[in-house]
């Protein structure tokens, strides 16, 4: 499952309203496992999750974020996603919305991305 935010303003306020939006992809991504369709899909936090998971015949979701903006300037919050928030994140990509190497196809795929991350999860 994939949290993405689009990178706004590079200010206090855009860094503090990512920070909103990934945590509410966060706890939607636990919604579904949890309260929505606990018997269809496991949220793994540890490598263990993934064993007792798969074993159970379920499918396993790990929480990733795509793209580092909800970071902000803050780089405990790096911990933060990994620990405090609950959120299994276990993976942070680079963006590419301000990479002047990206091609068509990152274009293509970013935008794909995005469109199927509104819901908060992929």
């Amino acid at each position: 499952m994939i949290a993405y935010v689009g990178r706004g303003r590079l200010t206090d306020e855009g860094y503090a309203n990512a920070y909103r939006q990934v945590v509410a992809k966060f706890d939607a991504a636990h919604r579904l496992a949890e309260q929505i369709a606990p018997k269809d899909i496991g949220l793994a936090l540890t490598p263990d999750d993934v064993l007792r998971i798969v074993k159970s015949g379920r499918s396993v979701a790990v929480i990733g974020i795509e793209n580092g903006y909800p970071i902000g300037t803050d780089i405990r919050r790096v911990r933060e996603f990994y620990d405090a928030v609950g959120a299994a994140c276990r993976w942070r990509t680079t963006g590419t919305t301000s990479c002047p190497t990206r091609t068509p196809a990152r274009t293509r795929r970013t935008r794909r991305i995005a469109a199927s991350a509104r819901a908060g999860v992929r």
